[in-house]
């Protein structure tokens, strides 16, 4: 059984990271949106949902957060839709310079800002920068105030994407839990999730759907289905907002 080297989903390319693209291929992806995940460790099937959820979320002019950020593919994603910045967070250092390498080819060196773990809480972001890349644990940034998170940010986040799941089951539920607390109520992407319709499921997408309603958030599915599993990620979008659902994400700028 041979893997497809590749998915389309609406304008985007993904194909496998380690793929020698052949030459009489690599003049036609010129032209499209390419981007780029390890197929080894299975994450092409979880990314697919949220590369069709970013796509159907207005991030121009905003400010976008990437917990877990990986190699920067879905923070990629969201500056050719138009964001203004980008901050990604992300704990492995192997992810984190293949991030600053992906970054600096599409924005330029000047537009990457990479921050250690010593550095980034006295940080605040200038004009210039597209891209700040945060070299730390996750639960470092949770546990920082949302005045520092702000000013290391360049104002206040309107979309933040998670791409982590309920497999990490330490570090998902604290997720939830800033989110909900978040008092300037971004929109948010959870992918990591797959429905298989049985009830002892460690990763269905439920748990988190019946959160966010209970706190009166207003949930949706971005789904690939692949045999009997349907791969899963969400978008909740806060109760101010899903009044008109429709609509723009508040912005903020320096």
């Amino acid at each position: 059984f041979l893997q497809p080297k590749y998915f389309r989903i609406g304008p985007v390319i993904l194909i496998d990271e380690s793929w020698t693209i052949p030459s009489e291929v690599a003049s036609y992806l010129q032209k499209e949106m390419v981007l780029r995940v390890d197929w080894t460790k299975g994450y092409e099937e979880h990314t697919v949902p949220v590369i069709a959820a970013i796509l159907g979320q207005n991030c121009k002019d905003l400010i976008i957060e990437d917990d877990g950020a990986g190699n920067g593919t879905l923070g990629l994603l969201t500056l050719q839709q138009g964001a203004k910045r980008v901050v990604c967070i992300e704990k492995y250092i192997g992810e984190i310079k293949a991030a600053e390498k992906a970054f600096t080819a599409v924005v330029g060196r000047r537009g990457v800002k990479r921050l250690r773990k010593s550095e980034w809480q006295s940080y605040a972001a200038k004009p210039e920068d597209k891209v700040i890349l945060i070299h730390d644990d996750l639960l470092n940034w949770f546990r920082a105030d949302l005045k520092t998170r702000k000013r290391v940010a360049g104002g206040n986040i309107a979309l933040r994407i998670a791409h982590v799941g309920p497999v990490y089951r330490k570090l998902h539920p604290l997720l939830i839990k800033d989110v909900l607390a978040d008092p300037f109520r971004p929109r948010v992407i959870l992918g990591g999730h797959v429905d298989t319709g049985e009830e002892n499921n460690l990763l269905s997408p439920k748990p988190d759907e019946d959160i966010f309603a209970r706190n009166n958030w207003v949930v949706t599915r971005a789904e690939h289905a692949v045999g009997n599993r349907d791969f899963v990620a969400l978008v909740a979008v806060p109760p101010a907002q899903s009044l008109n659902a429709a609509g723009d994400t508040i912005r903020d700028s320096l």
